[in-house]
């Protein structure tokens, strides 16, 4: 691509981002999914090739130099021993010709069910390709007589090299297969086997073709010979006379019942014929076609729809983009006008002679494609190429993800509480990780529901497969396969998060104050859900988050700790119903810090923290600033802070800040669970233990933060970081406050201690949230109170947390 359309496509990107890129609402790291034991793990070496077989609850896996049968309901259980399938005696040769030892393995990367008790698999073999059979009663290889592995040649149905794309099925007996077949990788061919059929070494056939895909669609129940196979590819295309050359997205077609010609085209395909892929938004074109799959008969649409899956790198960066195409229209196109070459210019333009009698291309029903006349098998081998592009389905992609690498794609149809049928994507990106997404009914914006980091971040996503019940997801990587849950509803703890997640397997139960994956059980009449807008302000204005009210002493450097509970979700404080002084640090918490102005009292009083997310405003946390040595009842502290929120039970419409504009904004009731007193405590007022750990941690962190910004950022200030005399400050004062460490360890629990309590309908911790947010001392309690009710024991262990501001949460302030 030149200078000119990169740059356009570029300035496209900058304006979707502009217009608000898509992020995954929460994000769970692959140590979150291990602890909740949310995952099944299977180390095998460079796993890429997936068999799924429902009426055994098997799932085979194709690795290097093995096969292995795994249990599909828990993949780290294994059926059978593994098959060790290597390539010893070719290794020798592959590895004086290669520059990397790895490559000489035998990888497998064909692996599909023959029958009911074969499958057939093919691996490199070391560069030398070869193809087995496999009993599945015992999982042992098919021999022959003497005892050895019966193997046949793999070319033209597994690469050589373990490195190059390719695409292969198993239907009617028969291998289709698009792969590279030499050892070079220079020549591709499409091909079938036992019953060899292939397509002609021809520029204008193949030229340096990626395949990705193929797919068997069954357009005629009624007429086996019309079925056919769509192969879908990227390659260089000839028809441009650009300067450069230009790779283009493609989908091929043959017909199962071609069986060549018989002079011309001899045991080559006569029904050949291939189209351009059209997949666009105002300027930008994609064209980095990284995998495509098929549905059938979903929301009542009995015709076949093809998801094809996107990724172009412009600029350093990636841009991703999932684009569907209908079958009538891939019909529409391959009925259409053939690309011709000719002219005194050889320029290429829609062909206008007269057709054969025989259409091109048609597959032969009835007859024989060896009775084809010349003419007709002489236009096909010219004309492989149709004139028009297959327009994407609504003009445009439905999904467009900027700064994601995407490579593979599943499509599934979920039947939501509402009776729809929401179509969800499953995506996995070149970092491991897996996204969710819903599409919307009609061309809205599609909604991330999360992020799963189920690989290591430097491992792809390779393969992926679905369960039979569709419960749970495959991902195979170069570490192993793991197995993840496709809807995790127990993870949303408040009827906010389970209505805001809008996800169309959760919905909530107001009975037993779960959040729950829909399952067709009876008495869910009252279960609420709404994967349009996700109201929760409606919705769960019935069932309020229950926020823990915390009493906190005054310090010099004083962090009131408070996490968004989405990705989605932006934060305002206020102070007894009024703007609040200090400094917001995203993702971490209000940051107060004594001076003149203003005086410690004026700094004192009830501070709410509130999320905003989508138009809807719940409460986050609840603390009471007061002077240390105070002697304030707590439930005067209680009856400040659940008169506030009382008000606004009153007035749903009661203005409050807006966290980007200072303005007043509406705002939501919450309830406030009253909690212990820290006043009343028996050590020296604001030096207990644990507010001394919590502020020594804030200013180092604080202080970790202004270097990385002084180094990386020199010229530019972090928005809401901090300045060097904050830093000054709060060292001088946890120098001040060391000098009592010993008078108030000796006195026993520190001043500053969390209120704890709440009722949780699933028994989920403290720790638990949407987001997988960490509680700290003298910080937010969980969003719907999960945890321990005031008094219960194991609240002390849990007070002792110190303080946290992440380093990354400032470094994601400076990006801001």
């Amino acid at each position: 691509m030149g200078t000119v359309p990169a740059l356009v496509l570029v300035l496209g990107v900058l304006r979707v981002a502009a217009e608000g890129p898509l992020v995954p609402r929460v994000s769970f790291s692959y140590e979150e999914l291990v602890q909740e034991e949310a995952m099944s793990f299977r180390a095998v070496p460079d796993a890429s090739a997936l068999l799924l077989v429902p009426q055994r609850s098997a799932l085979y896996v194709g690795a290097r130099d093995a096969i292995l049968a795994l249990d599909a309901r828990n993949v780290s259980r294994e059926l059978h021993p593994a098959l060790s399938w290597t390539a010893d005696s070719q290794m020798k040769t592959c590895q004086s010709k290669r520059n990397s030892q790895w490559e000489c393995f035998n990888f497998v990367r064909v692996l599909h069910r023959l029958d009911g008790t074969r499958l057939y698999a093919c691996g490199t073999g070391a560069f030398q390709p070869k193809c087995a059979y496999i009993n599945v009663a015992d999982f042992s290889f098919v021999k022959k007589p003497g005892g050895t592995v019966m193997e046949e040649d793999g070319k033209g149905k597994c690469p050589f090299d373990p490195e190059q794309r390719h695409t292969s099925l198993m239907t009617g007996g028969e291998l289709y297969s698009g792969t590279g077949s030499n050892y070079l990788g220079s020549e591709s061919v499409v091909q079938r086997s036992p019953s060899s059929m292939s397509s002609e070494l021809s520029s204008s056939w193949l030229y340096n073709p990626t395949f990705v895909a193929s797919e068997f669609v069954n357009e005629s129940e009624s007429r086996e010979q019309d079925n056919k196979v769509y192969f879908f590819f990227s390659e260089t295309a000839v028809e441009f006379d650009f300067y450069s050359r230009v790779v283009v997205p493609r989908v091929a077609r043959v017909c199962t019942g071609d069986t060549g010609g018989l002079k011309k085209l001899e045991k080559k395909w006569t029904t050949f014929l291939k189209a351009r892929l059209d997949c666009s938004l105002r300027e930008m074109a994609f064209t980095g076609l990284r995998h495509v799959v098929s549905t059938r008969g979903l929301r009542g649409r009995p015709d076949t729809v093809f998801y094809a899956l996107y990724t172009d790198r412009r600029g350093g960066g990636a841009v991703s983009a999932v684009c569907s195409y209908r079958m009538d229209e891939v019909q529409r196109v391959f009925s259409g006008s053939f690309k011709h070459q000719g002219g005194a210019d050889q320029r290429w333009a829609p062909y206008a002679g007269a057709l054969p009698a025989q259409r091109p291309g048609d597959c032969p029903l009835g007859w024989d494609s060896q009775m084809l006349p010349s003419e007709t098998l002489n236009f096909v081998s010219d004309h492989p190429l149709m004139d028009e592009a297959v327009k994407a389905e609504g003009g445009r992609p439905w999904l467009l993800v900027p700064g994601v690498a995407y490579n593979r794609l599943l499509v599934v149809d979920v039947a939501a509480l509402d009776g729809k049928s929401w179509r969800t994507l499953l995506l996995g990106t070149d970092a491991g990780a897996l996204h969710r997404a819903v599409l919307p009914e009609s061309r809205g914006d599609p909604h991330l529901v999360e992020e799963l980091q189920a690989l290591g971040q430097q491992e792809p996503v390779v393969s992926m497969v679905l369960t039979h019940d569709q419960t749970s997801v495959v991902v195979a990587g170069p570490a192993g396969v793991v197995q993840l849950s496709v809807c995790r509803c127990g993870r949303y703890r408040a009827c906010w998060d389970c209505v805001l997640a809008r996800d169309p397997c959760c919905a909530w139960d107001p009975q037993q104050r779960l959040c729950r994956r829909h399952g067709g059980e009876t008495g869910t009449g009252s279960w609420l859900l709404d994967v349009s807008g996700g109201d929760a302000t409606t919705l769960c204005s019935a069932h309020p988050p229950d926020v823990v009210a915390v009493r906190v002493a005054l310090a010099p450097l004083l962090l009131l700790p408070c996490s968004p509970p989405s990705r989605l979700a932006r934060l305002s404080w206020e102070r007894d119903s009024g703007p609040a002084p200090g400094q917001p640090l995203p993702e971490a918490g209000l940051l107060l810090r004594q001076g003149a102005p203003p005086a410690p009292r004026d700094l004192t009083g009830t501070y709410l923290c509130w999320a905003e997310e989508g138009g809807h405003w719940r409460l986050v946390a609840s603390y009471t600033v007061q002077l240390p040595g105070s002697s304030s009842s707590s439930s005067s502290s209680t009856t400040t802070t659940s008169s506030s929120v009382t008000k606004r039970k009153s007035n749903r419409q009661q203005a409050r800040p807006d966290p980007t504009t200072g303005t007043a904004a509406t705002s939501e009731s919450a309830h406030v669970v009253p909690g212990k007193d820290a006043s009343t405590s028996d050590s020296p007022p604001g030096f207990g233990p644990g507010f001394l750990v919590g502020l020594l941690v804030t200013v180092v962190l604080v202080a970790a933060g202004v270097a990385v910004k002084r180094r990386f950022f020199p010229k530019a200030a972090f928005p809401c970081s901090p300045s060097a005399d904050d830093v000054a400050d709060a060292a001088e004062a946890a120098a001040a406050a060391s000098a009592s460490a010993a008078a108030a360890s000796s006195n026993g629990r520190a001043t500053t201690e969390p209120e704890r309590g709440g009722q949780n309908g699933d028994g989920g911790g403290p720790g638990d949230n949407a987001n997988g947010n960490n509680n700290v001392a003298a910080g937010r309690a969980d969003g719907d109170g999960a945890g321990d009710a005031p008094g219960e024991e194991g609240d002390e262990e849990e007070t002792q947390k110190p303080l946290l501001v992440r380093l990354e949460s400032l470094q994601r302030s400076s990006e801001a």
